[in-house]
């Protein structure tokens, strides 16, 4: 679920890990996601978004990619050796602690999947560019509602929909393109939604809010815009909590540890 507290990095470049470290990294791996899968199953915000994440297409091709990837014992180690990289370690550190939530934000970092792109090519040993995944090579994904381009971040769509009186669309869930941009941490789909007229206030069949998305995925720049534009953190979903208490019920949501989104709520 957004950006995360920041994390000092680490000193140095550390030497080549050895294979008994690689393997207690695997292992200590095999934990957390055990952990994350846990947390998830008991989070149905959470696995929903997870689902509408794996129905599109260019996610199951970068899913594909990725397995094909982890399936090369070389790779895996190259892999492991970008924890110690320090552009990358307060990354996975955010992402071990963090869960579920750190990896969903993550998924849909092209930041981020462009340096561990970039650190994957530094430590390739050929000197020939890699060719074109699959996932590479893509189609964009296909935006045909507001909900659609709130997913995606894609701004353009977003002011056009609201132009011809498209903009209150919501899913069978009552969730709006709101909840989207917040869901998916599309900071710039969030701020063209609110500048043309996206109701704050609007709740899914939950009660949910924007805000309280916000706040379950973790996502702090959402939460602090949201309540800047006068997003009212008292208000309850059907299960009769607020933004704050979603916070609190999991105990590893970044925003836990963040005094100034906590005390604004």
């Amino acid at each position: 679920r957004p950006g995360r507290p920041g994390r000092p990095g680490r000193p140095g470049r550390p030497g080549r890990l050895e294979p008994r470290c690689v393997a207690a990294r695997a292992s200590d791996d095999e934990a957390t996601r055990l952990q994350a899968m846990q947390e998830a199953a008991s989070n149905p915000e959470l696995m929903k978004a997870v689902e509408e994440r794996m129905q599109d297409p260019t996610v199951q091709q970068e899913m594909a990619a990725m397995n094909a990837m982890m399936s090369d014992p070389a790779m895996m180690q190259k892999i492991a050796s970008l924890r110690e990289d320090p552009d990358l370690a307060p990354m996975f550190e955010e992402i071990k602690t963090g869960g579920m939530a750190a990896m969903m934000k993550y998924m849909n970092d092209q930041t981020f999947l462009t340096k561990i792109g970039e650190k994957l090519g530094d430590v390739s040993t050929t000197s020939d560019p890699a060719p074109a995944t699959t996932a590479q090579q893509a189609a964009p994904p296909e935006i045909n509602t507001i909900l659609d381009a709130a997913r995606y971040g894609d701004v353009e769509a977003i002011e056009d929909f609201c132009a011809i009186g498209k903009g209150d669309m919501v899913d069978e869930e009552g969730r709006t393109a709101l909840h989207f941009a917040v869901a998916y941490d599309q900071g710039a789909a969030a701020g063209a939604l609110i500048e043309n007229g996206a109701d704050i206030h609007a709740t899914d069949n939950a009660g949910n809010t924007a805000l309280i998305f916000a706040c379950g995925y973790g996502r702090p720049a959402a939460v602090k815009a949201l309540l800047t534009v006068g997003a009212d953190p008292t208000m309850k979903n059907k299960d009769g909590k607020t933004a704050k208490d979603v916070i609190q019920e999991q105990p590893k949501n970044p925003l836990n540890g963040m005094p100034e989104v906590m005390d604004a709520l």
